[in-house]
């Protein structure tokens, strides 16, 4: 016993670079996990922006590759990812949707989105053409404790996409 406590003691010194290494792993891990809460904490933001609609009679394609339908929640983002989606919210009339990105556009300065005729029809914006509305993303707090019903709009968003 003596002598495995012996080789033990003997081998603590070379051990102590290992030791502080997989100590020293585990604090960056952990900073790393808290930097990533933090950065989704910054995404979540509201923006106040102008937006307008399109609506196609024919039957057109997405820049995501999927048919258009214009009854239905979706938006056209220059920058955003396709697949993101976004908490819109009107605030005249305060009515809200969910919508999702899946199409390139709007090629107009000033306009941040265009959304489709089901979801400009739901804010009531088809007679304005062009309004300001707020802009967040949908994984954001104040999304959730609106009282909308997201699962409806989600829902609204998936069909033939």
């Amino acid at each position: 016993m003596r002598n495995r406590l012996g080789i033990l003691m003997s081998l603590l010194p070379r051990m102590r670079k290992h030791i502080a290494l997989v100590f020293s792993a585990f604090l960056i891990l952990g900073v790393g996990s808290e930097a990533k809460a933090n950065t989704v904490q910054r995404d979540c933001y509201s923006k106040s922006v102008y937006v307008s609609w399109y609506g196609h009679a024919r039957r057109i394609y997405t820049a995501n590759g999927g048919v258009y339908n214009h009854n239905l929640y979706f938006a056209a983002s220059k920058t955003l990812p396709f697949g993101t989606m976004l908490f819109i919210e009107n605030p005249r009339n305060h009515r809200s949707v969910v919508v999702k990105i899946v199409d390139r556009g709007p090629f107009v300065r000033g306009r941040a989105l265009d959304l489709s005729y089901g979801a400009a029809k739901a804010l009531g914006i088809l007679a304005q053409g062009v309004a300001r509305v707020r802009v967040m993303p949908l994984s954001c707090s104040y999304a959730y404790d609106k009282n909308v019903d997201i699962i409806k709009d989600i829902i609204r968003t998936s069909r033939n996409s």
